[in-house]
């Protein structure tokens, strides 16, 4: 009886645990996020423009953040089960630029290995598993933007062109 009672409250904060580490992240994330708008601001950037760019990276950031804890929830506890979502999901980045953009393929490839390395490296040290996919899937995002952006940035060139 009484070790039923314990197991229900160690389960109750676990799940406390986790609720204010999550509103943490997010908590910081909307911060970082507005000091990011104001220094849009502070270069030039019209107002909308910066307040749109931090609402548009926050909503990414939202979504990688939901699909991780979907895939996470129907994975079992196994951890193997879930570093395969941010090692799959880094396949299908390199899959996606190595057919659409091979030659920018290229470029791009050893700063995804790195990314790689760099989580096989927090493994070695022992890092708690939610905290590797957490700067895993945060590398992948940024190295998706970047790369994003400079196409986007190559295309405006071109259009620019040809005017």
């Amino acid at each position: 009886m009484i070790t039923a009672i314990f197991k229900k409250l160690l389960a109750v904060l676990r799940v406390l645990k986790n609720a204010v580490i999550y509103l943490t992240f997010e908590t910081v994330l909307l911060v970082i996020l507005g000091i990011l708008a104001g220094i849009l601001i502070q270069l030039g950037f019209s107002t909308i423009i910066a307040i749109s760019i931090s609402i548009i990276l926050f909503v990414v950031i939202l979504l990688f953040t939901a699909i991780a804890y979907i895939k996470r929830r129907k994975t079992k506890t196994n951890s193997y089960l879930r570093v395969q979502g941010e090692v799959k999901l880094a396949d299908n980045i390199a899959q996606i630029l190595a057919r659409k953009s091979p030659k920018e393929w290229e470029e791009y490839q050893d700063w995804l290995h790195d990314i790689l390395l760099h989580r096989s490296h927090l493994i070695a040290r022992n890092y708690p598993m939610w905290k590797v996919s957490i700067i895993t899937y945060w590398q992948l995002t940024v190295f998706s933007l970047t790369v994003s952006l400079i196409k986007l940035k190559k295309i405006a060139r071109a259009v620019w062109k040809i005017r």
